[in-house]
């Protein structure tokens, strides 16, 4: 299942090897009739010698571009995609292929591929891409955007996360390594978020991407403190070695450690630290009256006990761990 990060991979791979090359032959078996093509499955027959002029990407949809026709492909999914060369063994449900002169092959299979496959043209109306949000790697103000919509959506932020309305092109496995790098339990509600995770998401949004694409989405070549490599190979957290969780949100099973991405703090490490610098950190009050208790112990009856005035570190939970980067 590509998320974005394949995708746009998979969009490299096909403008150094396919760009400027002609069609060979095409194959599609959409299974029924293709509802998104006016004329069914014959009319993408029309690119069959046609020459790949461009590839562009937005989201989970690749675009390739034959002169005045672009076919437009979804990816997002339970689509399975391949790009090879050689002998490639077909699904037999669903499926496009496209074969270049050059030997190169795109192998698109999916169960609903007649509502993924569209042939479009200067008159085709591209009213679904409208419906998408911002592409994290496109986008240079995808931050900014996403943290206005955020203030409007009250749902788990795993959810909100997967949501092609709000941001396009995430899916399940890179959803989980951001919440994870950002010490955010799945299921917590965008609305409860306080601002210094809402920061540390939004900034891991394009890190964790730009680190997949750099790794080629490969979980072993991924850093070890990421948990994709981990849940790969031992199922363990890459930091404190707990093992992963799977936990249920949106009926959906989302993968965390219970442990480093645990429920509410009394804060986060940003937070404790400006609220100590300004002398405004709390303490709990059980806490401080045990150790009032404990002080006056030490210094007996005739002993002023320490206050929570005279407190220069105020004492607390272990504030939540920042991003590991």
């Amino acid at each position: 299942m590509p998320e974005l990060p394949e995708i746009e991979l998979l969009a490299e791979k096909l403008r150094q090897g396919c760009l400027n090359k002609p069609l060979e032959s095409i194959a599609y078996h959409p299974g029924k009739r293709a509802d998104a093509l006016d004329d069914g499955p014959e009319s993408l027959s029309v690119l069959k010698g046609a020459v790949l002029s461009d590839v562009a990407r937005y989201g989970p949809f690749l675009f390739l571009e034959w002169g005045e026709r672009i076919l437009s492909l979804h990816l997002a999914g339970e689509a399975q995609v391949t790009l090879q060369r050689g002998k490639l063994d077909l699904p037999g449900g669903n499926y496009l292929l496209l074969r270049w002169q050059t030997g190169q092959q795109l192998l698109v299979a999916a169960p609903n591929l007649s509502s993924r496959v569209r042939l479009l043209d200067e008159s085709a109306s591209v009213d679904y891409l409208l419906k998408l949000g911002p592409d994290p790697l496109l986008d240079a103000h995808c931050a900014d955007h996403l943290r206005t919509a955020m203030s409007r959506r009250r749902t788990a932020i795993r959810n909100l996360l997967l949501d092609e309305s709000f941001v396009a092109g995430i899916g399940p496995v890179w959803c989980d390594e951001i919440l994870f790098q950002s010490r955010v339990r799945p299921d917590i509600p965008v609305a409860e978020l306080r601002p210094a995770e809402r920061d540390r998401i939004l900034k891991n949004v394009h890190r964790v991407l730009e680190r997949a694409i750099r790794c080629q989405a490969n979980p072993s070549l991924l850093p070890k403190t990421f948990l994709t490599r981990r849940k790969q190979e031992d199922g363990l957290c890459p930091v404190c070695a707990t093992a992963l969780t799977e936990m249920p949100v949106g009926g959906k099973t989302a993968i965390c450690c219970a442990r480093c991405q645990a429920g509410r703090t009394e804060a986060l490490a940003e937070e404790t630290s400006e609220s100590q610098s300004e002398g405004l950190a709390e303490a709990k009050p059980d806490l401080m009256l045990a150790e009032i208790a404990q002080d006056g112990q030490e210094h007996g009856p005739d002993s002023p006990a320490s206050t929570p005035d005279q407190e220069t570190d105020a004492p607390g939970e272990p504030p939540r761990s920042a991003a590991p980067y």
